[in-house]
């Protein structure tokens, strides 16, 4: 029964240590937007979520959001 953990373990850590490897990202999903503030959308994904220009304007939405919490405020100067 010892040999049988013994052998799982060693698999486990073996499995894990296989999985630690650098991934590789395809050419489409790589972008050239790192370290960038800007969002590039193309034509297509454009069209298709139906954007459309427009000015800045300020909206209020219709969805509010309710957190249990506790805020921790550092004693002032």
């Amino acid at each position: 029964m010892k040999s049988f953990i013994y052998y799982f373990l060693s698999f486990a850590l073996l499995l894990g240590i296989a999985s630690c490897g650098e991934g590789t990202i395809s050419a489409e999903n790589q972008g050239d937007t790192e370290g960038s503030p800007f969002i590039e959308v193309s034509q297509a994904q454009f069209d298709q979520l139906a954007m459309e220009m427009g000015s800045i304007k300020e909206m209020s939405f219709p969805i509010s959001v309710s957190v249990n919490g506790m805020i921790d405020v550092p004693p002032g100067k």
